[in-house]
């Protein structure tokens, strides 16, 4: 079997209205090979270009979803169930919504929120054309998003607006000016979430000021109110065994201070020629 070159492509099936069948033959039709990932129970990775799989009726039909296979950790680390109650606090495009949702059969609560109400409108039409229906959408800035839905959730995913680092278009934006938004965010996700709940923070930076540094912040600052806990991935035997190199969180600030030692629990992902740098901390909000 001839393997994928890099860098990889990665496909979400929308199996909310679709079965995985129905979309393996869609690219069948295409002369296009689907390789199933070790990592994840049914996403793909795609042995095409980008151009090829966007010029698919069925990619403007909502039959799947492209994106950058690290993207996929901070759901899968936030884990969300059928029937409960779920923010996704920065969620603009919609793309780990989308994935919360299908994990979640489309049943219980998820409120995707992002503070721009443009973003927002692009986002409910991308949910729509998805078939997503246990999904509504909000425009509150998220820092003070805490004070309607205090101890609400039982899960709850910062995917934090950052310096993108870890990719290969990072924004002009310093990780210094990026980490104070940043932390407030956090501690509006926490508070959001209900005791017991899990509150799951991520970038696609690799600056630690954004990163392990925020998460320093967070337990210094609410001692005692979130554990961080540990994450790794669950794998299953495929013919295509490419995974991300998950590394433990940095033990240093940027100016070499010691950093709370449970932050060594956080996951960085290597940047690699398939994988963009991520960084996913899962944390427990204590009862």
């Amino acid at each position: 079997m001839q393997i994928p070159s890099s860098p990889m492509l990665t496909i979400l099936p929308n199996t909310l209205t679709h079965t995985r069948e129905e979309i393996l033959a869609i690219y069948a039709r295409a002369g296009i090979k689907a390789f199933p990932l070790s990592w994840h129970d049914s996403a793909l990775s795609i042995d095409t270009d980008k151009v090829t799989l966007t010029h698919l009726p069925e990619f403007m039909e909502g039959y799947f979803y492209l994106q950058n296979p690290s993207s996929l950790l901070p759901v899968l680390a936030l884990d969300p169930q059928p029937g409960e109650k779920v923010l996704d606090l920065a969620a603009a495009p919609g793309g780990k919504t989308i994935h919360m949702a299908i994990r979640m059969s489309n049943t219980g609560e998820i409120v995707a929120n992002d503070l721009s109400p443009g973003r927002v409108a692009r986002m409910r039409r991308l949910l729509t054309t998805y078939g997503v229906t246990n999904a509504t959408t909000t425009a509150i800035p998220g820092q003070r998003l805490w004070m309607k839905y205090r101890d609400h959730f039982d899960r709850v995913l910062l995917d934090a607006p950052c310096s993108m680092h870890g990719t290969d278009t990072p924004s002009t934006d310093s990780p210094a000016r990026m980490a104070r938004l940043q932390r407030w965010l956090l501690r509006s996700a926490i508070s959001a979430c209900r005791p017991g709940g899990i509150i799951v923070y991520s970038t696609c930076t690799t600056a630690v000021e954004e990163n392990e540094e925020i998460i320093d912040w967070i337990l210094r600052k609410d001692a005692g109110k979130v554990t961080v806990e540990p994450y790794a991935l669950s794998e299953v035997e495929t013919t295509r065994r490419l995974v991300p190199t998950l590394l433990p969180g940095l033990s240093t600030s940027a100016s070499g201070i010691n950093l709370h030692p449970s932050i060594m629990n956080c996951v960085r992902v290597e940047k690699s020629d398939d994988f963009e740098g991520f960084f996913v901390a899962k944390m427990r909000r204590r009862e």
